[in-house]
C-alpha cells in the first residue's frame, strides 16, 4: 500500500492504486478489518485523502514486457510470464533497528503461474544464503565478504532476446549472473566466477521458496532437516517447477531461517517464511542452471 496516493495523478497510476486496494480486499476481506494495524489504516486514509479523480487506466505492472530500475544498483525485468530482479544494494551501518539490510542475495525469480521461485532476501553480514562467497587473498583468510563492493546491471531491452546481466565485484573476485528468457516456461541462468585458480570453487547459493509440506524430489519438507547431495542427480523437482544444474558438488538444505528486521531482538522469521537453499560450486567454467515451470 506504500505511496498509493502519489500514483493516482495518472490513469495508469489510478489503475495501480485500484489493483492494490482490490488485492488488500482479497487478502483481508471486510470481516477481518479489525486486524488492520494503524500504519495500514493510515496508508488507506492517504489513498482516499489524496486521490486525484479521473479515468482509471490499465496498471503499468500489466505491461507484458518492461525494465524498471532504481538509481542504485537494483532493477526488475518482466519478460512475458517471467520476472527477474537483480540487485546489489549495500546499506551503510545505522545505529537504529535492523532495517539496514544488505542485498547479500543478488537474484530473485518470479513466474506468473508459480509466483516466487528464487527469493532475493538479504541480511547484514556473512550468512549461508548469500549468493556468492569470495574470500580475501591468502594469507588474510579471517572472513568472507558478504556483499560486493560494486555492482553493474545490464538489464537488456524489453521483449528482446538480450539477457539481463549482473556483474558483482567483490574484494576476492568477480561474479556474473546472466538471465536468459528462453520461453514462457523456461529460464536459464549462466553463472560465472572470476577468481584466483586456487580459490575455486566459488559457492553460488539460491534461496528457494520451498517450505513445510512442499515435496522436493519425492521428499516432503517438514520438521526434520533435509540435506541432499549426490542423490539429486542434478535436479530439484517440485509440483510447480523443475531446476536442473551440474551434478557434481550441488547441495540442497532445508530449512533456513531468513533475517527478519521486524524482530528487533533476535531477527528470527516465522516458520512459514523459512526457505530452502541450493548451493552450486562454480569453477573456471560457466555453470548453467535451467528453471522450467511445469
Amino acid at each position: 500500500m506504500w505511496g498509493g496516493f502519489v500514483d493516482s495523478v495518472t490513469a495508469e497510476g489510478r489503475g495501480f492504486v485500484q489493483r492494490k486496494l482490490e488485492t488488500l480486499y482479497d487478502r483481508r476481506p471486510p470481516e477481518t478489518q479489525g486486524t488492520h494495524g494503524g500504519e495500514l489504516i493510515s496508508l488507506l486514509c492517504e489513498n482516499h485523502e489524496f486521490w486525484v479523480d479521473g479515468p482509471v487506466g490499465a496498471p503499468e505492472v500489466d505491461r507484458p514486457h518492461y525494465v524498471d530500475r532504481l538509481e542504485v544498483p537494483g532493477a526488475v525485468r518482466r519478460h512475458g510470464s517471467w520476472f527477474a530482479s537483480l540487485q546489489g544494494i549495500v546499506h551503510l551501518p545505522r545505529p537504529w533497528g535492523g532495517f539496514t539490510i544488505d542485498r547479500t542475495s543478488l537474484l530473485s525469480v518470479w513466474h506468473q503461474k508459480t509466483a516466487l521461485i528464487v527469493n532475493g532476501s538479504g541480511e547484514p553480514g556473512q550468512n549461508p544464503a548469500q549468493s556468492f562467497v569470495f574470500r580475501p587473498p591468502r594469507p588474510s583468510r579471517e572472513r568472507a565478504y558478504a556483499v560486493p563492493e560494486q555492482v553493474d546491471l545490464e538489464m537488456g531491452a524489453p521483449e528482446s532476446a538480450e539477457p539481463a546481466v549482473l556483474t558483482a565485484d567483490y574484494r576476492g573476485g568477480t561474479a556474473r549472473v546472466s538471465v536468459h528468457f528462453e520461453s514462457d516456461s523456461l529460464l536459464k541462468l549462466k553463472v560465472e566466477a572470476f577468481a584466483r585458480a586456487d580459490e575455486y570453487p566459488i559457492p553460488f547459493t539460491m534461496q528457494l521458496e520451498l517450505r513445510d509440506g512442499d515435496r522436493v524430489n519425492e521428499v516432503t519438507l517438514g520438521d526434520e532437516p533435509v540435506h541432499l547431495e549426490g542423490e539429486m542427480e542434478g535436479v530439484v523437482e517440485t509440483d510447480g517447477w523443475r531446476i536442473t544444474f551440474p551434478v557434481e558438488g550441488a547441495v540442497f538444505r532445508w530449512p533456513y531461517d531468513p533475517y527478519n528486521p521486524y524482530d528487533v531482538e533476535k531477527h528470527r522469521s516465522p516458520r512459514n517464511m523459512y526457505v530452502s537453499l541450493l548451493t552450486l560450486p562454480v569453477g573456471a567454467e560457466c555453470v548453467e542452471v535451467q528453471i522450467r515451470v511445469q
